[in-house]
């Protein structure tokens, strides 16, 4: 057919390019992968820190069940929220299957977030519950936080607390709280245990759940304005990207692999839709094994590499920098990395010589791809038989991408001219959590997710994203939107204004970079501005230098020039 896209020339011979999808929730897709592999393990916990734990499919769907029973006693609804606030630890998995089988929404939110951070995600989605852990090292105090913050937010009614003692063992555990680094519940706090445990008398209703239109989660992701926005994604958003992921596999095993055959390492971390996505819904999919990694820099990623050689993972979802730092690993080649088949990574560009050598050491496919928050998260790919140096690839099954002119995004372009990317497909988000404009904003005419992000597409259907039409920044796969650290600046009262830009890092991607002019009669330092940074933002984004300055340049209307700014920092 003429009227065919042209990127449908690009697929591989036995990958479909369009799919009926089952019309499910994410419950049910558990559910049904608990009653075919019931003792298939679904989660493995290991390494030095932990003792090795294993939870089976048909543990995982019965603590599920118990954690949404408890739910409801607890009074939560179809429709309400619940904070996850957690690393990748079993619990983050059992809860939040716990609260789709309730048809409550998961609300992820990232372990970093400050308490001004975390006060304004909770807030904005409403969450009535969340739940956290017990454990507090030199950069979390999970507790510490949610105890702050409930004291402000009366909406936020339970906390849910998982301990860590479980998992390092009673003499860990009890070190572990002399040393301070176990945080006592207070008496309202309800422990996660009790709520995986069955109460027969309690039950909840069979519930009507439409994936098509009832919201199963809620990232957060960032905007023009800089303070970020809940994206409503559908259980259809998800199903439909799991199961196109798991047809676009087809290329590396010559056909659709089983289900319950295979491993696969969540170093992501869940809280991010990418990781929740690649090393969590997609294994779920496909009645794999998730071996779950709390923290992949664990002992500068000697862990990752021992729980890679011992457990063998077939798929290792990650960031370039996370593939940089294995390969610059100085044991990297004592340890066997051979099981791993297929790898994806996304969120920011990955260089072609860590792609080849890493192909080269492990025998598996590395593969780019390209999405958003708003795209649950996989828009376009690269495929093992047809992939092109500095593309994304080309677009999903059923997934649809134009290039639309930056002033008129109704206005669609030629091939090979740059513009802004715009996405349609089963993917895309429903909108914007109580932000009707913005959802409008980001749509054109043709019903396509205008993305932000600036490219072109080639005479063969191939992407290449050349820039971000937002100043977003992407450090180690992280993003961080500059207006929301301004903001976060402009409250310190000896700062008259402030700019941030993203800078070239060989390691991170890029790297934030703060641009202050003090007020008047201003004594503060470059350093006490440092620590002022660290004690309201994320690590990842505290500006990595500082550059106090006379003035900025500004435009016509005061608008800060972040555009000349990165022209002065690429001629030093």
């Amino acid at each position: 057919m003429n009227d065919e896209p042209i990127w449908y020339n690009s697929y591989p011979k036995n990958v479909p390019k369009t799919l009926d999808y089952p019309l499910k929730t994410l419950s049910e897709v558990l559910t049904e992968n608990a009653k075919n592999f019931p003792n298939n393990t679904a989660l493995l916990l290991a390494g030095k820190q932990f003792q090795t734990t294993r939870i089976s499919y048909e543990q995982l769907n019965q603590m599920s069940t118990n954690f949404a029973k408890n739910l409801y006693k607890l009074g939560v609804q179809k429709g309400d929220r619940v904070a996850l606030f957690l690393p990748n630890f079993p619990e983050f998995v059992i809860a939040f299957y716990g609260i789709q089988k309730l048809g409550a929404i998961s609300v992820p939110l990232n372990i970093m977030f400050s308490q001004k951070e975390l006060e304004y995600h909770i807030k904005d989605s409403g969450s009535k519950v969340i739940v956290t852990m017990d454990v507090k090292t030199g950069e979390y105090a999970f507790l510490d936080l949610i105890h702050a913050v409930t004291q402000k937010i009366d909406h936020l009614e339970y906390v849910v607390v998982a301990s860590i003692k479980p998992y390092i063992g009673k003499i860990k555990g009890i070190l572990g709280g002399i040393l301070g680094k176990i945080v006592k519940l207070n008496p309202d706090d309800i422990s996660f245990e009790k709520m995986v445990q069955d109460d027969e008398t309690v039950s909840f209703p069979r519930l009507d759940i439409d994936p098509k239109n009832d919201v199963a989660i809620i990232p957060y992701t960032g905007g023009t304005t800089g303070l970020p926005k809940g994206v409503m994604l559908t259980h259809w958003n998800l199903i439909t990207n799991c199961y196109a992921g798991h047809h676009w596999m087809i290329p590396i095993y010559n056909g659709l692999p089983d289900k319950g055959k295979y491993r696969f390492l969540a170093a992501l971390p869940l809280f991010h839709l990418f990781g929740g996505v690649l090393a969590m819904l997609i294994p779920i999919f496909l009645a794999g094994e998730i071996i779950l990694v709390p923290n992949p820099r664990e002992r500068k990623f000697t862990e990752l590499l021992e729980l890679i050689d011992t457990y063998k993972p077939n798929f290792l979802p990650f960031v370039p920098t996370g593939f940089i730092a294995l390969l610059n690993h100085p044991r990297f080649n004592d340890y066997d990395l051979k099981s791993i088949d297929f790898c994806l990574t996304g969120a920011a560009p990955l260089p072609v010589e860590v792609m080849k050598q890493f192909e080269q050491a492990s025998g598996s496919t590395l593969l780019e791809g390209w999405g958003l928050t708003e795209t649950s998260p996989i828009a376009s790919a690269n495929t093992p038989s047809n992939r092109k140096v500095g593309s994304v690839g080309i677009p999903f099954i059923d997934t649809y991408v134009k290039v639309f002119d930056l002033e008129d995004k109704d206005k669609e372009l030629e091939i090979g001219e740059n513009g802004e990317l715009g996405i349609k497909g089963p993917q895309v988000m429903l909108g914007y959590w109580n932000k009707p404009e913005e959802t409008e904003n980001v749509m054109n005419s043709q019903e396509y997710f205008m993305t932000g992000d600036i490219g072109h597409m080639d005479e063969e259907g191939f992407i290449y994203v050349e820039d971000r039409k937002k100043d977003m920044i992407i450090a180690s796969g992280y993003k961080v939107f500059p207006r929301e650290v301004e903001e976060y600046f402009f409250e310190h009262p000896q700062i008259e204004n402030v700019a941030i830009i993203g800078i070239p890092d060989e390691y991170r991607g890029e790297r934030p970079k703060a641009f202050i002019v003090l007020k008047q009669g201003s004594t503060i330092t470059k350093d006490e501005l440092m620590e002022y940074a660290k004690k309201g933002l994320s690590t990842y984004k505290v500006p990595k230098e500082i550059e106090i300055r006379d003035n900025l340049p500004l435009s016509a209307v005061g608008k800060v020039l972040r555009r000349e700014l990165r022209e002065e920092e690429m001629k030093n």
